[in-house]
C-alpha cells in the first residue's frame, strides 16, 4: 500500500496532467507555459518585477530566468524598461497584450475548476478548499523559502577570484565587527556634538511643608512647574576637541575596516589559488595516467611476443600504481582548500573555481609600489588615531578654562511671592581653581598617549615600506624561477617526445621511456609549483601595495 505522500504525489500529477489535456483543447491554450502564467501573474500583482525577483520566484538560475523573459518580450507579453533614478536596474512589466491572454487564461481555467468541483456537494468542497489552504500554508512555509535561499547562497557556475572575494566579505564576521565600531564611533560623534547644542527639559515638583498658609511665604503646599532651558555659551572649546578626536576615530575605524578587508583577500587569495592548482595537478595526473596506461598496454603487448621481459612490465604496473597515489594525495589536497574556500565564502557546496589573471605578471619599477606606503589603510589608520590623541590632549586641556551657560526658566505653574514671575535667566560661570591635580594629571596621560601614537604611526610606516620591499623581491624571484623551470620544462618536454617517437621503434627500452615520463611529470609539476607560488605571491604583494578588487 502506498503512503500518503506517495498518492498525495501520483494524485496530483494525475490530476495536472488531466487538467493539461484538457485545456490544451481548447482555443487559445498552448501559447502560454506555467512558467509565463507565474511571471504574468506576478506583474500583475505587482505592477513591475526586476529579474532577481523573477528568478527567485520560480526557483531558477538568473540566466535561465532572463531567457524566458527574452521569449515574452519577443512574444509581446512583457516589456522591458530601466529605472529613472538608476539606470543599472531593469524592471520587467506586463504589456496589454499579455494581460489581456492572461484573463482569457484565468477565465478558461476558472471554467475547468467549475467542471472539476460540480460533482462535490458545498460541505465537500469547503472541507477540499480548507485542505488546500493549509497544505499551501505548510509549502510557502517550508518549502519555497529553502529553495529560493539556497540558490542565492550557492552560485552554479565557477568563481572567478573577485567573486570569492565579494562573497567572503558578505560573509567574513571580521569585517563585520570592523563595520559596527564604524557606527559606534558615529554614534560618540552624535553624543560629542549634544555638547554645543541647547537643552531643554520640563521639572515639576509639589513640595509639601509646616506652613500655616497665612500668607505666600507661609503656604502649606508650593506646586511648582516650569520649562529648563541652558545653552553652553563656552567650556574651552570641549566640544569642538571632543567632536574632532571622534571625527579621527571614524575615520581611523574606516581605514581599518578596509585594512581588514585586504587582509581578507590575503587569505581568500591563498585559497583560491592552492584550489586552482590542485584542479590543474589532478588533470595534469590524469593526462599521465592515460599515456601511461596505453604504454602499459604496448608494454605488454611486446612481453607477449617475448620482445620484453617479464620484470620491465611489472615495473611499468609499479608506475601506474604510484601514479594513482599522487592523484589520491591531490585529492586531498584539493578537498582541503575547498573546504577552507567555502569557509570563507559560506558557499557549500563550492563550484569549480576558474583563473582570470594574466600570467606572467609584469611589475613596474619598486619605486612605484614604495611610493604607496603612506596611503596603505593602515598607515592612514596610524595617522588617524594619532590625530584623535591630538584632540584628546586639547580635550584634557579644556579642563583649565572656565565654562560659561545660559540657563532659563519658564514657569507654568507657580504660587506664592513669585507667582506672577513667568520666566527667569542666569548667566552662569564656574572658574576651575583647585581640583586636587586632576586636571593636570589627564593632560600627561593624554600627553603620553599621543607620544605613543606617534611611535606607532612611525613604525607602521617602516613597517609598509618594509613589507613591499620584501614582496617585491619574493614576486620577482618566483618569476625568475618559474621561467627558468619554464626553459627545463621544454627541453624535457621535446626529450620525451623524441624518446616517444624512438619507443615506438623499439630504439629505447621500456625502462628508458617511464624514466623519461616520470621526468617529464616531475618537470611539469615543478613548473607549475612556481607558477602558482608566483601568482600566490603577486596577489599578496597587491593586498601588500593595497591594490584588491573594490
Amino acid at each position: 500500500m502506498p503512503s500518503a505522500p506517495q498518492e498525495l504525489f501520483e494524485l496530483v500529477l494525475a490530476l495536472f496532467r488531466r487538467i493539461v489535456r484538457r485545456e490544451r483543447g481548447l482555443k487559445g491554450y498552448g501559447t502560454l507555459t506555467l512558467p509565463q502564467v507565474v511571471i504574468l501573474d506576478a506583474l500583475l500583482r505587482h505592477r513591475r518585477q526586476k529579474m532577481r525577483e523573477l528568478s527567485l520566484l520560480l526557483g531558477i538560475q538568473m540566466s535561465a530566468a532572463t531567457g524566458l523573459v527574452d521569449r515574452m518580450v519577443r512574444g509581446g507579453l512583457a516589456a522591458r524598461g530601466r529605472d529613472e533614478a538608476d539606470r543599472r536596474v531593469v524592471w520587467v512589466s506586463i504589456t496589454p497584450k499579455g494581460r489581456l491572454l492572461f484573463m482569457q487564461f484565468g477565465k478558461m481555467r476558472r471554467k475547468t475548476m467549475g467542471a472539476m468541483l460540480k460533482n462535490l456537494s458545498a460541505r465537500e468542497q469547503a472541507a477540499y478548499l480548507a485542505l488546500l489552504r493549509k497544505i499551501l500554508l505548510t509549502v510557502f512555509l517550508f518549502g519555497l523559502t529553502l529553495p529560493a535561499l539556497a540558490q542565492e547562497a550557492s552560485p552554479s557556475g565557477p568563481l572567478t577570484l573577485e567573486e570569492c572575494y565579494r562573497l567572503a566579505l558578505a560573509r567574513s564576521e571580521t569585517v563585520a565587527i570592523q563595520k559596527e565600531l564604524i557606527t559606534e564611533t558615529e554614534a560618540r560623534f552624535t553624543q560629542a556634538i549634544s555638547g554645543i547644542l541647547p537643552r531643554v527639559t520640563f521639572s515639576s515638583s509639589d513640595k509639601r511643608q509646616d506652613g500655616s498658609g497665612g500668607s505666600a511665604f507661609t503656604l502649606k503646599e508650593v506646586p511648582e512647574r516650569k520649562f529648563v532651558m541652558s545653552q553652553p555659551l563656552f567650556s574651552g572649546f570641549k566640544e569642538f576637541a571632543a567632536m574632532a578626536g571622534t571625527k579621527a576615530e571614524g575615520r581611523q575605524r574606516l581605514q581599518e575596516k578596509r585594512r581588514a578587508e585586504q587582509l581578507l583577500f590575503v587569505d581568500v587569495a591563498e585559497a583560491f589559488v592552492e584550489l586552482l592548482r590542485q584542479q590543474e595537478e589532478l588533470e595534469a595526473l590524469a593526462s599521465i595516467r592515460t599515456t601511461l596506461l596505453e604504454r602499459l598496454a604496448q608494454v605488454r603487448e611486446r612481453e607477449r611476443l617475448g620482445w620484453l621481459k617479464a620484470s620491465e612490465a611489472h615495473r611499468a604496473q609499479a608506475d601506474l600504481h604510484r601514479l594513482d597515489a599522487e592523484m589520491e594525495q591531490a585529492a586531498l589536497q584539493q578537498g582541503l582548500a575547498r573546504q577552507l574556500l567555502e569557509f570563507l565564502t559560506g558557499v557549500e557546496p563550492l563550484p569549480l573555481v576558474k583563473e582570470t589573471d594574466p600570467y606572467p605578471f609584469r611589475l613596474d619599477p619598486p619605486e612605484t609600489y614604495l611610493a604607496k606606503a603612506f596611503s596603505r589603510p593602515d598607515v592612514l589608520a596610524a595617522q588617524e588615531s594619532s590625530q584623535a590623541a591630538h584632540e584628546s590632549v586639547r580635550l584634557a586641556k579644556a579642563g583649565r578654562w572656565p565654562t560659561v551657560n545660559l540657563e532659563g526658566n519658564y514657569f507654568v505653574e507657580r504660587v506664592g511671592a513669585s507667582k506672577e514671575v513667568d520666566w527667569d535667566a542666569a548667566l552662569k560661570v564656574e572658574v576651575p581653581i583647585f581640583e586636587g591635580g586632576q586636571t593636570r594629571g589627564a593632560v600627561a596621560e593624554a600627553a603620553s598617549g599621543e607620544r605613543q601614537t606617534r611611535l606607532t604611526l612611525t613604525e607602521t610606516q617602516r613597517k609598509a615600506l618594509s613589507e613591499i620591499r620584501d614582496a617585491y623581491s619574493r614576486v620577482q624571484s618566483a618569476l625568475g624561477e618559474a621561467g627558468a623551470l619554464a626553459q627545463a620544462w621544454k627541453a624535457v618536454s621535446d626529450s620525451h617526445a623524441a624518446q616517444s617517437e624512438e619507443f615506438r621503434y623499439r630504439l629505447v627500452s621500456p625502462i628508458r621511456y617511464l624514466e623519461s615520463l616520470q621526468e617529464l611529470q616531475e618537470a611539469r609539476r615543478q613548473l607549475t609549483q612556481a607558477q602558482y607560488e608566483a601568482k600566490r605571491r603577486y596577489l599578496r604583494f597587491k593586498a601588500i601595495t593595497g591594490e584588491i578588487p573594490a
